[in-house]
């Protein structure tokens, strides 16, 4: 029944008064009614969908050729109630809800964007670059640099150097990304690679000899490749002590030489 009605285009008093309406959008003296795909509905003045939304600015300004056009919209929308709730929260300046989840995140940005509403828009870029919301540095990143955001894309691209972009665990985010933003990231990855190699082989940065550090320099950086995934933070091969001496899977050095290696200059990865 509540299908039927919200698909009618215009109801009449009598079908709008047996429909159940969202809690916090009910007043009855809005003028338009929403209905989402679940069949949820929300009272809503027309005005507040036209000061918020270009999208309904642009509907609402077509002239009505239809009977009754005194009585109140109702107008069928594709999204779920929770996801349309949490926009019209976020237009009417009321409480924002829990935005934990990065699902939830996108839909609601996917639907601010297709009605074209900066408001709810800024909220989302917002939570996103929080560290509250816990969720994959490889789907936020995603999601920003699709949309140029360029500084929570740095931001985001910078988090996954700790993890290993090719575990399974991570593969059904890497797929989501398009192809030219999968190739941003993995030139990221390798470049940084590269940079941390370079440093290893400078003797400014390591207080022993090029000589030294010539000969390690690749077994040292097959470590740290090892060290980026955090599963490999508590295998036996690998002892992290102090400043990150590795001496363990290296060839076998004097006493000194060993010493030499460890005496390096911490490197920061966001600044090589």
């Amino acid at each position: 029944m509540l299908g039927q009605l919200a698909t009618t285009g215009i109801g009449s008093g009598t079908s709008i008064d047996i429909i159940k309406f969202h809690a916090m959008f009910s007043v009855k003296n809005a003028d338009m009614i929403l209905s989402s795909k679940d069949d949820i509905h929300f009272r809503v003045r027309s005005q507040l969908l036209q000061d918020t939304s270009e999208w309904f600015r642009t509907l609402l300004s077509l002239p009505k050729n239809v009977p009754g056009a005194n009585e109140t919209d109702i107008l069928r929308l594709d999204e779920t109630g929770d996801v349309l709730a949490a926009l019209l929260r976020m237009a009417s300046g009321m409480e924002i809800p829990e935005l934990s989840s990065i699902e939830f995140c996108e839909d609601i940005l996917n639907a601010a964007e297709k009605y074209e509403m900066p408001g709810p828009i800024s909220i989302i870029r917002l939570a996103l670059s929080s560290s509250l919301l816990s969720t994959s540095p490889i789907r936020i990143y995603g999601i920003a640099a699709s949309r140029n955001w360029v500084a929570e894309a740095k931001a985001a691209s910078t988090r996954t150097l700790s993890i290993d972009l090719f575990h399974a665990d991570n593969i059904p985010e890497i797929s989501r990304l398009d192809s030219h933003i999968l190739t941003k990231l993995l030139l990221l990855h390798h470049t940084r690679r590269q940079a941390f190699k370079a440093a290893l082989d400078n003797a400014s940065v390591f207080y022993a000899s090029r000589d030294i550090i010539g000969s390690r320099a690749g077994q040292l950086l097959m470590i740290f490749s090892m060290l980026m995934s955090s599963d490999e933070l508590s295998s036996p091969h690998v002892r992290i002590a102090g400043r990150s001496c590795i001496s363990r899977n290296l060839p076998s050095t004097t006493s000194k030489e060993s010493s030499n290696v460890c005496r390096r200059r911490s490197i920061s990865l966001n600044t090589i």
